[in-house]
């Protein structure tokens, strides 16, 4: 009982919107959990990229939100959130 995931048996609009809170890199890394976390974070409508600091490089902040902004539809974005260098 210890192992079963109790939070990916949540229906998907709950788990965009927990997804929705998260700073933007961790809920791309959420797509690593299991295949059907693997495009949940294509569907948050709130972006919240509030960390520039946190990485190495203003040329590796960019790279990121680069491709996480093509990788994912613009129509379904609500809010954006962005703090940069």
């Amino acid at each position: 009982a210890d192992a079963e995931d109790h939070v990916s048996a949540l229906p998907d609009a709950i788990l965009e919107q927990v997804l929705s809170l998260l700073p933007a890199h961790e809920a791309v890394r959420s797509c690593v959990l299991s295949r059907r976390w693997r495009v949940l974070w294509k569907s948050v409508t709130d972006l919240r990229i509030t960390d520039a600091g946190s990485w190495s490089s203003a040329a590796k902040f960019n790279r990121f939100v680069n491709f996480m902004l093509l990788l994912r539809p613009a129509w379904s974005l609500r809010e954006v959130e962005l703090c940069t260098f």
